[in-house]
């Protein structure tokens, strides 16, 4: 699950002790109800609240790491750049 599911689930878990039936209706809304193979029904969070990530033996083989550069940008023609930026100003 992600990082901001788990923080969700947690403010839910803390405030259903003031209301309770709270984090019953948090998982309601986040989640659906599935049955594992054994037949015990419980709450999975909804796909996009989910990560997929390779294990560990199959990673080098589904998975590539690449240095985020999402921020950065070099275009010189960019017309977002402040082409009076100095460096020096920090």
């Amino acid at each position: 699950m992600t990082d901001v599911y788990k923080e969700m689930h947690r403010l839910a878990v803390l405030r259903d002790k003031e209301e309770p039936g709270y984090l019953e209706t948090f998982e309601r809304n986040t989640g659906r109800l599935v049955e594992d193979v054994e037949g015990e029904i419980s709450w999975q969070a909804k796909p996009w609240f989910r990560k997929v990530v390779a294990k560990q033996a199959y990673y080098d083989r589904f998975m590539e790491v690449l240095p985020g550069d999402g921020y950065l940008n070099s275009d010189e023609n960019n017309d977002l750049l402040d082409k009076d930026f100095n460096e020096s100003y920090g």
